[in-house]
């Protein structure tokens, strides 16, 4: 067994210590015990399927955390950062993770269901794998796209492949095609071409 600490990524105060035989299994004990780990340094932590619903983790750090199959439903992660976080098959449902930051965070099966993502912040297409029709609300949500244009996410996207080259989303006020952000009426002129090349292939 090694001792382990968890600490505040703000004054490095120590939150929780103890020994187990991972990280991943101290704090699972911190969070079971009701123990409140608000600001909770945790980069680069790995996660994978650790058991953490329910947990009080607002402010918490996760950035580079692998959270892998981890459950955090019904957990407070109001400010957390997850960039760059792997959140693949990851619960979130019921989470309140308002004001959240997931920069170039890794999603794929991650649910977000009942979730309040409210001025959450995303980059990285890899969020549109999300879907965010089953979360409670998402107001004041933004998407940063690589040069640092930063456009509304209030509404549930859509998102269309296979019909052009790039992926496509209609979001709020834009229109992603790939990488590049056009306005409405831009990115709707811009895939003209594609749905009449689609109509003479019928």
């Amino acid at each position: 067994m090694r001792l382990f600490q968890i600490r505040s990524r703000h004054d490095h105060n120590i939150l929780f210590e103890g020994r187990f035989p991972s990280f991943r299994r101290a704090l699972e004990h911190a969070v079971t015990s009701r123990i409140s780990l608000e600001s909770a340094d945790l980069r680069h932590a790995n996660l994978l399927n650790a058991c953490l619903d329910d947990a009080q983790l607002q402010d918490a750090d996760f950035s580079y955390a692998n959270l892998t199959g981890a459950n955090l439903s019904e957990a407070m992660l109001s400010g957390c950062r997850f960039t760059q976080a792997q959140l693949y098959n990851t619960c979130l449902a019921y989470a309140d993770l308002r004001g959240a930051d997931f920069a170039h965070a890794s999603f794929g099966a991650t649910d977000v269901t009942g979730a309040n993502l409210s001025g959450c912040r995303f980059a990285g297409l890899s969020c549109f794998t999300l879907d965010f029709t089953g979360a409670r609300a998402m107001q004041d949500c933004s998407y940063e796209s690589p040069d640092g244009q930063k456009t509304p996410l209030s509404f549930p996207p859509v998102v269309i492949r296979g019909f052009h080259q790039e992926l496509v989303i209609l979001m709020d006020q834009c229109v992603h095609i790939g990488h590049k952000v056009l306005d409405i009426r831009q990115g709707l002129d811009a895939l003209r071409p594609a749905a009449q090349t689609s109509r003479i292939q019928r």
